[in-house]
């Protein structure tokens, strides 16, 4: 699986591209965007549906509860919306 991280773009994830997707999954699991939960997210969302996947973490090894500020959101939105995709799940 490749994927890019991304640190600042106004969020902290990591982008899992499928080549010619158009839909992307914006997943908010685990404690960092690229641990084993986030990992396995990924693999059977690209496997299930063959979309692309960015994982968002409030950030690296946050072990608290957390919930991620709307701007923060927004700002994998319009990172998304730069790679091309157009449908956002």
């Amino acid at each position: 699986m490749k994927k890019i991280k991304e640190t600042e773009k106004g969020f902290y994830g990591c982008y899992w591209p499928v080549e010619g997707a158009k839909s992307a999954l914006i997943a908010m699991i685990g404690d960092d965007c690229e641990d084993f939960l986030a990992r396995s997210a990924v693999k059977w969302a690209q496997k299930k549906f063959g979309i692309s996947v960015l994982t968002l973490s409030p950030t690296k090894k946050d072990y608290g509860h957390h919930n991620l500020p709307v701007e923060t959101v927004g700002a994998g939105i319009a990172y998304l919306k730069n790679h091309g995709i157009e449908k956002f799940l």
